[in-house]
């Protein structure tokens, strides 16, 4: 490709004259045929140079005396091969129908046909489909019956123009059938290009098996030819498809890879392509501000190259990405430009999309007057071209402008037709929207069975659309849309005040926040037939928890990899880890939960902290948190550098520490409250809370006790539920370590429970809860042990008889009881049902009805007398979240430090 440039730009340095063809030709090896050798030439100058083509073409087309008429057509569609190449449509379109009336004056079907084809292609970038249709037929008829190939090469471009006007089911039907014929021809190499055609339209359209299986077929074929940019395409589609499913990290390092093989062979047109359609992949899947990387990246690699067409559609992108982003003066000028451009070059197809982008845009103003003028322009044309895609979308955005301007009969109506428009992708995403404004529209109007069923089908929705693009992914990566989807379905199914609403709309909070839950970390130990795992664990876990106290750092990676081995033995297993369809506050139910208290929930946006307020009976709330990232980063987080400070220092010296940090703590704590719990104004009694990322590890139990004499809240975090309906238990299992306060602690335990009527049994072995076959009303665990949130079942607790580890909570022991962990950092994991396993998850799973844990390290006197208070507590009315506050207040009295008596959480 390089010789062949060289050779152009000679061209351009020879003086113009009408024998210039002949004297650019006369040094090449090969001047049989000029004209043949410059055609083939610009052809490959065109995609990387496209400017230098263009201006080649026209220096000879000036220079035509010793030209005929055919080579004359020929330079003439060469002329609008390079008009389109740099995105100038409408004059491209020009250029080749004057090539095809000058092969028909010289009655010339085959090259009539060939500049057919070309046409073709120019006036689908023109989205001018009624030509585009009609030329179709005349082209195919052009062709020998016996020219097979020619025939399949013509429904290769015909599909190429649906693909890139939108028409993605129709161009995955044309690229199918044209790789199979290929492939009846014999012909490989094309067929295999149809089939990396058809991966990427499977992209679009969600279906990652399929893609990959083309993806796969294509490469196999591909690799080995010499065409390394299609080799490095196809290996895009692939890691694209990882993306998908939501092997994020594993995709953008591959792609990473592939950016630099492209620059490494000087393609920088397939980089910007990649970056484009890498862009879409990105949005698509909620990952706003990487895909606004990526979009930039492309047009200003294709402004660099003269590729002005392919700029402005990546110019186009940007601007849609600005408008998801909230910048939306950057959003307004990126849009119009790129409109200028596509009206001055008659790109009428463009033009309608970018309409769609303004009438967002003008949405999001608080203009909906001005979008619902937009969107009748161009709503025809849409419905026209591709009235399941973008006809839908424009629909619902004109939906939601009459929304806004009151006009509710008119705005129901046309969600309607946007629904079943929506039924088929790509407008899938579009589906909860469309149900979600359906779902406000009946609110509105006072049909609340509809409103009911138009939400939960919107939630339905999102979470095909969660599921499709990666379950584990989306749910880290569509934090905005989660906070507008819930926002809409709380306000719809909370307008009738009822307790059975109530408790839906938790249920599908807590579903659309969670993360995966682990499977059952039972069945893993069970059913791996791995029959050495129990040795295994135990030798591992003895030897690790030494780590530190024997330098030998050999053995600690050889340990660390033993464990590492075992870890994929495990997942490669049958059953067990492997299965994690469960989630989070779904496996226990959330079902049984009362609406007869406040649930907050706390939430990271692009805007800061803030929470969703929800209270019976009353329209849920958005409280921001205006101070809470700088809280976060100030006295929170000296907060924890002291806590770490104290548990690291010797016994003798740890209450004189917490003696001279006492108010200094205590100051922290409030001004934690302030940020964080104060701006919520929640009403006095119970309140559950559940938090995310880093207020994850907030004591939020403990907040409404600093600074007041009676706390007005008593806070339990979710997502338990009380499982009624089941048998209560009468047992209960305490087990302890092997020192004198341990057995002290236990002791005390067992007195309450007894007092209550269970019948208690403690040990300083595991073996009494593995060889029990009782239900349990209480598993209380109080024992030194290790957390490892890298690998599950390096957590554990140490025990006379061996480690007790995650996998030791059965849900035949543990289904509705409480599960007191007294052991240090029992708390650790990000989040509540997060996909990293800790004890909270492990209980969850084992379908605890609630459980007290800790935030960091224990000091033993306040646990111990906290863990007497609790009990006593306890045993009155069973409520954890109630004798934890009331524990709290007492371990304060005695112990007023909050390292003491604060690491304490409960999850009921």
């Amino acid at each position: 490709m390089t010789d062949h440039l060289r050779q152009i730009r000679r061209l351009l340095r020879l003086r113009p004259g009408a024998d210039l063809l002949h004297r650019w030709a006369k040094p090449l090896p090969d001047s049989s045929s000029p004209m043949d050798h410059f055609y083939t030439s610009i052809l490959r100058v065109a995609r990387i140079a496209p400017t230098i083509g263009l201006d080649a073409v026209e220096r000879l087309l000036e220079s035509t005396e010793n030209l005929d008429a055919i080579e004359v057509a020929r330079l003439t569609r060469l002329h609008g091969h390079t008009l389109l190449s740099l995105g100038r449509a409408s004059e491209s379109a020009k250029r080749y129908e004057r090539a095809w009336q000058l092969f028909d004056r010289e009655d010339s079907a085959e090259e009539r046909t060939r500049t057919a084809v070309g046409w073709i292609g120019s006036l689908a970038h023109c989205g001018d489909y009624r030509r585009m249709r009609e030329l179709i037929p005349v082209a195919r008829d052009g062709i020998a019956r016996s020219d097979h190939s020619t025939r399949v090469r013509l429904d290769v471009n015909v599909a190429n123009a649906m693909y890139l006007t939108g028409r993605f089911d129709e161009a995955a039907r044309a690229y199918g059938k044209a790789a199979k014929r290929f492939q009846k021809l014999n012909l490989r190499l094309d067929a295999a290009l149809a089939q990396a055609n058809l991966g990427q339209v499977y992209l679009r359209l969600g279906r990652a098996d399929s893609a990959q299986a083309e993806f796969t077929e294509s490469l196999a074929v591909i690799e080995g030819r010499g065409f390394q940019s299609a080799v490095l395409q196809v290996q895009f589609g692939l890691a694209a498809v990882l993306l998908l499913r939501g092997s994020w990290e594993q995709a953008l390092h591959t792609f990473q890879e592939l950016r630099n093989q492209l620059a490494q062979l000087g393609d920088k047109s397939t980089v910007a392509a990649i970056e484009r359609e890498l862009a879409q992949l990105l949005a698509s899947v909620g990952e706003n501000e990487a895909a606004l990387e990526s979009a930039t990246a492309a047009r200003d690699t294709y402004r660099a190259l003269g590729l002005v067409h392919s700029a402005a559609l990546a110019a186009h992108q940007r601007g849609r990405l600005l408008v998801d982003a909230g910048r939306l003066i950057d959003a307004h000028t990126e849009l119009s430009e790129t409109r200028a451009h596509f009206t001055e070059h008659g790109n009428r197809w463009a033009l309608h999309r970018i309409d769609v982008s303004l009438a967002e845009l003008h949405l999001s103003r608080a203009r909906p007057a001005e979008a619902q003028r937009i969107l009748r322009r161009a709503q025809r044309q849409l419905d026209r071209s591709d009235r399941h895609g973008l006809g839908a979308q424009a629909r619902l955005l004109r939906a939601r402008a009459m929304f806004d301007q009151g006009r509710l009969g008119w705005s129901r109506r046309l969600a309607e037709v946007a629904w079943r428009d929506a039924r088929a992708y790509p407008a899938i995403n579009q589906r909860p929207q469309i149900a979600l404004l359906l779902a406000r529209t009946n609110s509105q109007a006072g049909k609340a069975d509809r409103a009911r069923r138009w939400s939960q089908r919107a939630l339905t929705e999102f979470e095909a659309v969660r599921e499709r693009f990666g379950q584990s992914l989306a749910g880290q990566h569509l934090p905005m849309a989660n906070r507008s989807l819930l926002q809409g379905v709380l306000a719809v199914q909370l307008r009738d005040k009822s307790s059975p609403a109530v408790k839906r709309t938790l249920e599908a909070v807590l579903k659309f926040r969670s993360h995966l839950l682990t499977d059952s970390l039972l069945a893993a130990r069970r059913e791996t037939g791995v029959p050495e795992i129990e040795t295994a664990l135990s030798q591992i876990r003895e030897e690790l928890s030494l780590a530190d106290s024997v330098p030998n750092r050999d053995r600690t990676n050889a340990l660390r990899q033993q464990a590492a081995d075992l870890e994929q033995r495990m997942r490669k297993a049958t059953s067990g880890l492997t299965r994690i369809a469960r989630r989070a506050g779904l496996p226990v139910g959330t079902t049984d939960w009362t609406g007869d208290m406040p649930t907050v929930f706390f939430e990271q946006t692009s805007d800061g902290w803030g929470a969703f307020v929800v209270e019976p009976g009353r329209a849920p709330r958005w409280v921001p948190l205006d101070r809470a990232s700088d809280v976060l980063q100030g006295p929170w987080s000296s907060l924890q550098i002291l806590f770490e400070a104290i548990a690291a220092a010797p016994r003798e010296r740890r209450a004189l520490l917490m003696t001279r940090t006492l108010d200094k703590a205590t100051r922290a704590l409030i001004t934690v409250r302030e940020a964080l719990w104060d701006p919520l104004e929640l009403p006095r009694g119970r309140v559950r809370v559940v938090p995310t990322g880093e207020v994850c590890r907030i004591p939020f139990e403990a907040l409404p006790l600093v600074g007041e004499d009676t706390p007005r809240h008593c806070v339990s975090r979710g997502p338990l539920s009380t499982s009624t309906g089941r048998r209560r238990a009468s047992s209960a299992v305490l087990l302890g370590g092997t020192t004198a306060a341990s057995a002290r602690e236990l002791k005390n335990v067992q007195g309450h429970l007894g007092d209550m009527g269970l019948q208690v049994e403690a040990s300083d072995e595991r073996a009494l809860l593995l060889e029990s076959n009782d239900e349990l009303a209480v598993l209380h665990l109080s024992a030194h042990g290790s957390s490892n949130q890298r690998h599950w079942f390096l957590t554990g607790l140490r025990l006379r008889d061996g480690w007790l580890g995650l996998e030791h909570l059965e849900r035949k022991h543990l289904r509705g009881s409480l599960i007191f962990f007294g052991t240090c950092d029992s708390a650790a994991t990000p989040a509540a049902g997060a996909e990293v396993d800790s004890w909270m998850t492990a209980g969850m799973v084992a379908g605890a009805r609630e459980m007290v844990l800790s935030l960091w390290k224990l000091d033993d006197a306040p646990a111990s007398f906290f863990t007497d208070r609790f009990y006593a507590q306890w045993a009155t009315d069973r409520v954890a979240a109630s004798a934890i506050t009331v524990a709290m207040r007492e371990t304060r009295k005695k112990f007023p430090h909050p390292f003491a008596w604060a690491p304490f959480i409960v999850v009921a």
